[in-house]
């Protein structure tokens, strides 16, 4: 089956499996991100996000740590390799990642922050939407590492969806009783921006973000495309990246101060 022939609603996960086939046959045939770079271009162009998280998942399938991104990617997004890893990696070790709450050896504190940001879209499914349990499950890790794991739920509990609204609702009350409804709100901004550029939004996205996120998903997605003109021109590290969440954080703040 082609892609094209996939649900719209669907089409973003498929892009998901073909950012990692593209980046695993990339390394194993060391053509320095030929074939994701296609891919990017062509036609995942719509499919930014997915695509770079599934580069990272191709990295966690070879046991390979993305500390120097894919080649030939996004100057910015290509960070979210990281992000894929983590989500991978954790998935196939669930035991230690989850259970144990362990950490590879990865170089930087921002590194491991976007590495949680995977493994927080994983606790999402590892705990099957339950908002009370994915709330226990993160309050068992140490606090420097919440932030990133609540963006991370903030993300998939948009993108992927799962839960009803009165399970939303008690997702955001768990959030702001740890301290980080910002970084949920702020990975749901995210998650609502790669939903837009693919194509007119699910059902269940349009229903998660007005909870998450207090506004409507034109005002959420917007967030993260005025944070991404505040970095000013060519950003490209993984400190950018990470500013480009904390811009998104201060414009819903701002947004909600003022309500």
């Amino acid at each position: 089956m082609r892609i094209d022939e996939i649900s719209r609603e669907q089409q973003a996960f498929a892009f998901e499996g073909a950012g990692a086939a593209c980046a695993v046959l990339d390394l194993i045939t060391a053509t320095r991100g030929r074939r994701l770079r296609e891919l990017l271009t062509g036609p995942g162009t719509r499919h930014q996000f997915a695509v770079h998280l599934g580069a990272g998942r191709g990295y966690a399938m070879l046991r390979l740590r993305p500390i120097r991104p894919p080649r030939r990617a996004h100057p910015l997004l290509r960070w979210l390799a990281l992000d894929g890893f983590g989500f991978g990696w954790s998935m196939a070790r669930a035991d230690r990642m989850v259970g144990e709450r362990a950490m590879p050896d990865l170089l930087t504190r921002s590194h491991c922050a976007l590495f949680d940001q995977g493994l927080g879209r994983l606790l999402w499914y590892h705990d099957c939407a339950s908002p009370d349990d994915v709330a226990a499950r993160i309050a068992a890790y140490p606090v420097s590492r919440r932030a990133a794991l609540w963006s991370g739920v903030g993300f998939a509990a948009a993108y992927t969806g799962g839960a009803e609204a009165d399970e939303l609702w008690w997702l955001t009350e768990h959030a702001g009783a740890d301290g980080f409804r910002a970084h949920l709100a702020q990975g749901c901004a995210f998650a609502v921006a790669a939903r837009t550029q693919a194509g007119p939004l699910p059902d269940h996205v349009a229903q998660a973000v007005p909870i998450l996120a207090g506004d409507t998903p034109a005002q959420a997605a917007g967030w993260a495309d005025s944070a991404l003109v505040m970095l000013g021109h060519d950003p490209r590290g993984h400190e950018d990246f990470q500013s480009w969440q904390a811009h998104t954080r201060r414009l819903w703040a701002r947004r909600h101060q003022n309500a």
